[in-house]
């Protein structure tokens, strides 16, 4: 689509000609048009604006019927002719504004809706005037109003004179040759006198002419516009038709069929060529002058002026379309069935789609479906009140799947065609969501690490002794967050254990005299009067001029902590209660020691001296037991080594009795023997021992039953 069409841009360029039309331009100007036929006015066609701008400079009484419907627009000399109706008749529409005359005018209008000017002359109206209805003489000229395809009629131009006094006045007055003077008094009807006050007053250029080109008379206006001067016109020298480019002779022409058959023609612009070579451009409308054939009376409007202003308006047009085209943030138009008729190519990039891939397709599809039924509810709330602007946040999605955050504000006008279309501005709020996102998780962490550390954030105004608490903080007190209202500073201290205010307050005192923070703690006694212990930390606000209005800190509840000092502080007492009874306990043993220890040494002295006595003692007995076993072993062996001998010599001379009895005697001093080399080895006491060994206990019985034979 073009931008030019674009109603975000038509508005500008349509209604920047809007700054005069006397006391009717400022009606209009202060009219909610959006509840009219017409519409809002910056979606008022060019055509409509071109033909109100001529309405307004009209010195005749002149209205413009527009639409289906017959929208009325007047100037200020229309005004008298809508009576008691105004400022209501503005943009109603004409039937309703004026039903007596309808009768008489709506055929006439129609006529001129079909593209065929016309006029009723002379016609008896009547028309609620001064609280009654007057009979009224009038001459209406109705001229089409051609649309921007110039090919249909948008409305129709409507120009009044009123011949009440004077009935016998045709379409228009009869013009005299000459423009004289108007006269100062009676001698010329009320019409004549109203035109030469228009002629002279110079607010239009008017000259009288004939058909072939020639130009009889023109006031200052009309020499201005075409830069000629008086003399030129008294020599001859302006002809309309010469004066007329070749591109527009074809409009002129047709101009003069409307003249030859129905008395005036249609207004029309054109340009004329100056006395310079330069040329204006000009809207002329003309009328036969009744009882003159040929000769006619011309009024031409100067649009140099307003074709600058165009012109500014066109380049501003271009400025405000690269804008439209350029700006990063996103601008939908959308009709009332939610397909996009137009988006702005930076909008559409931001999405990830050409302008083409959007215009023409529902506005759903750049919305997840989740939201789609929220974005359908947006629009058509914005449908349901035209003019009103909406505002809304919603989730749109890009063509590659990712998600954005926009921020819409939207309001739904009316077209020239009276269709509703929606315009959208969308702006990016991606980054604000996603940091309002973030935030809400960290105050939500936050809240929850006070929950479970039982620490509240609070802020203090010291001037006017306001507090500003967070939920945990409430919760501290004993008060439900949501429920509770802030309590002040004083009833705050109210709180505090009466054992603590006096400190705290001192504290608090010291602190906002040196400016700095502090630190402590206290007791509160709650509304259910168990007593909580609470440690407060606050940190001083210094503003530019030095001075501290502002307070903000914490407060921890130590009750628990307290309790388990408290606990802990006991278990200490026990404890060192415990550790005095069994240091006693073990100096007492320590003592019981130390005297064993004494005890003991006494006795390892005495028994080391019995030990070198013993060791003395036994060196004695080996020496003694060595020299008596030496000593008596020599006898034994000289007893054995004899009774041996006995038993072999006399062995033949002794009984068996004398056999035994030697036996015995042999056999006794060899145990005698055994036994002193027993007591030799026996008393031999620090030499190694000998290992224990097996012994066959039969042996030992039998040895001994040996030894004891004699006593047995």
């Amino acid at each position: 689509m073009t931008m030019s069409s674009d109603p975000l841009f038509s508005c500008s360029t349509q209604c920047g000609w809007l700054i005069d039309g006397g006391e009717m331009g400022a009606l209009i100007r202060s009219m909610d048009w959006s509840q009219t036929p017409l519409g809002p006015r910056r979606l008022w066609p060019q055509s409509l604006c071109a033909v109100l701008c001529l309405c307004f400079d009209s010195p005749l009484p002149s209205a413009i019927a527009w639409g289906p419907q017959s929208a009325l627009i007047y100037n200020d000399s229309f005004r008298a002719f809508c009576g008691v109706s105004h400022p209501q008749s503005m943009g109603r529409a004409l039937r309703e504004c004026w039903p007596s005359t309808w009768p008489t005018i709506s055929e006439a209008l129609e006529l001129a809706r079909a593209g065929k000017a016309c006029c009723l002359n002379d016609q008896r109206i009547f028309l609620e005037r001064a609280g009654r209805l007057e009979e009224t003489f009038v001459t209406l000229a109705f001229s089409p109003i051609r649309d921007e395809s110039a090919m249909e009629s948008g409305g129709v131009f409507i120009q009044l004179v009123e011949l009440t006094k004077d009935r016998s006045a045709a379409v228009l007055p009869v013009v005299p040759d000459r423009f004289p003077p108007a006269p100062v008094q009676g001698g010329i009807t009320e019409p004549e006198e109203r035109i030469h006050q228009l002629v002279a007053s110079n607010i239009v250029g008017v000259f009288s002419a004939d058909l072939r080109g020639g130009i009889n008379d023109a006031n200052d206006k009309l020499l201005h516009i075409v830069g000629y001067t008086r003399e030129d016109l008294a020599a001859g020298r302006i002809n309309w038709k010469e004066m007329t480019p070749p591109e527009f002779r074809e409009a002129t022409t047709r101009a003069e069929d409307e003249l030859r058959s129905g008395g005036t023609c249609i207004p029309y612009q054109k340009e004329y060529i100056r006395k310079d070579g330069t040329r204006v451009p000009v809207i002329v409308w003309s009328a036969l002058v009744a009882g003159a054939p040929g000769a006619g009376i011309a009024f031409v409007i100067d649009l140099s002026e307003r074709e600058r202003t165009q012109e500014v308006l066109r380049r501003s047009e271009e400025q405000w379309r690269d804008v439209f085209e350029n700006n990063p943030t996103m601008y939908f138009i959308v009709d009332a069935s939610g397909s996009v008729i137009s988006v702005n190519t930076a909008g559409a990039e931001q999405l990830g789609y050409t302008v083409d891939e959007l215009v023409g397709h529902s506005v759903l599809q750049v919305f997840p479906e989740t939201v789609q039924s929220e974005a359908r509810r947006h629009v058509a709330d914005c449908l349901e009140q035209p003019g009103r602007t909406v505002n809304w946040e919603i989730r749109k999605i890009r063509k590659d799947g990712s998600m954005l955050w926009v921020r819409e504000t939207a309001k739904a006008v009316v077209r020239e065609t009276n269709q509703l279309i929606v315009l959208i501005v969308c702006e990016d709020i991606t980054e604000r969501v996603q940091a309002q996102e973030k935030l809400r998780r960290s105050e939500a962490f936050l809240a929850e690490a006070q929950k479970i550390s039982h620490t509240g954030s609070w802020g203090w105004n010291v001037s006017s002794g306001a507090v500003v608490w967070s939920e945990e903080h409430y919760r501290i007190f004993g008060m439900d967050p949501k429920a509770s209202m802030t309590p002040t500073f004083e009833q705050v201290l109210q709180l505090v254990h009466p054992d603590d205010q006096l400190r705290i307050r001192h504290i608090l005192d010291e602190a906002i005299r040196k400016g700095s923070g502090f630190d402590c703690e206290y007791r509160i006694t709650p509304s259910d009067g168990q007593v909580k212990y609470l440690q407060a930390v606050g940190k001083p606000i210094v503003t530019e001029s030095g001075s501290i209005d502002d307070y903000i800190g914490t407060t921890m509840d130590i009750t628990a902590r307290k309790h388990a000092e408290d606990a802990l502080r006991q278990a200490h007492d026990a404890l060192e209660k415990r550790v005095q009874e069994r240091t006693a306990e073990l100096k007492e043993s320590n003592q019981r020691l130390e005297l064993e220890i004494v005890e003991r040494k006494l006795a390892e002295t005495v028994l080391a001296r019995r030990s070198q006595e013993l060791a003395r003692s036994n060196a004695e007995l080996e020496q003694l037991a060595y020299v008596a076993s030496h000593d008596l072993q020599e006898p034994l062996r000289m007893v054995a080594s004899y009774l041996q001998l006995i038993e072999r010599r006399y062995q033949d001379r002794l009984d068996a009795d004398g056999h035994e009895f030697i036996g015995y005697a042999v056999d006794g001093a060899h145990r005698m023997q055994a036994l002193i080399d027993d007591l030799l080895a026996y008393s031999r006491i620090g030499t190694k021992r000998k290992p224990m060994r097996a012994v066959d206990c039969a042996e030992v019985v039998k040895t001994v039953m040996q030894s004891l034979s004699i006593a047995i």
